[in-house]
């Protein structure tokens, strides 16, 4: 294929997304009400919501539905851009591609599920005891808490991320497992800062944020070796053949 074409098949390929994209925008917005009240599921009614002007609650709506066509058509413009790579890779590339888009969505998906099952119920308790004890009663905008909810899911996600990332480090050859091995211990103190940056002051949730995330970096170092063994293998056997060639 020639450049034109491959911009053309960009072209169609990106009609499809969008295509798929504003259907989906569209259905979410239809379901928007009942995904504000699967969100608001983590405060346990401990909030009266309100919402501080007239457009707000219908912007969270265009938010939430936005948000939901990403989370459903990420599916499909995964595969998209794989079948669009695809051509231009081997096909153990393909298969460490696909394992890599795969692992991610999985391992995001986790993240988002820990933030809000274990999380946000923690901290949404941690914010109403402070409330309760300084007597001043909490009337939440609705603006502001879909903001957190979304944000603290999405910073989790991302964070349960770290496994993925270390493999594609390690596959470039960036990072290696012995030096993740030997920074354990500041990888450990780096670990409880951001924990405690992105979780309220309290000792609780700081702990509930860094033993998963550390419980990753463990994850982390056992992929970087297995990705290290497997690069050695064909090192050695790419070797092999042509020490075999040279002296035939």
């Amino acid at each position: 294929m020639g450049v034109v074409d491959h911009i053309r098949e960009f072209r169609n390929r990106l009609i499809v997304i969008a295509v798929i994209f504003v259907a989906a925008v569209i259905i979410g917005f239809y379901y928007a009400a009942p995904l504000i009240d699967i969100l608001k599921v983590p405060s346990a009614d401990l909030y009266n919501f309100v919402y501080l002007g007239p457009q707000e609650l219908l912007l969270q709506y265009v938010r939430v539905s936005v948000v939901a066509a990403l989370v459903v058509t990420a599916p499909v413009i995964l595969y998209e851009l794989l079948a669009f790579a695809s051509p231009g890779l081997k096909p153990s590339e393909k298969s460490f591609v696909m394992a890599i888009l795969m692992l991610g969505l999985l391992f995001f998906v986790l993240g988002v599920i820990f933030a809000y099952t274990i999380l946000l119920p923690f901290m949404l308790k941690f914010f109403d005891t402070i409330g309760m004890e300084s007597g001043v009663e909490a009337q939440i905008s609705i603006e502001k808490y879909v903001s957190l909810m979304i944000s603290i899911m999405g910073v989790m996600g991302l964070v349960f991320e770290m496994p993925v990332l270390t493999i594609l480090l390690t596959q470039m050859g960036f990072l290696k497992p012995e030096w993740l091995k030997k920074s354990r211990r500041v990888v450990v103190v780096v670990i409880f800062i951001v924990a405690a940056i992105i979780t309220p002051p309290d000792v609780v949730s700081q702990v509930m944020v860094a033993i998963p995330m550390l419980g990753l970096f463990q994850i982390s170092i056992v992929f970087s070796s297995m990705v290290r063994k497997r690069k050695d293998k064909k090192r050695a056997k790419r070797e092999a053949e042509e020490n075999r060639f040279r002296y035939q």
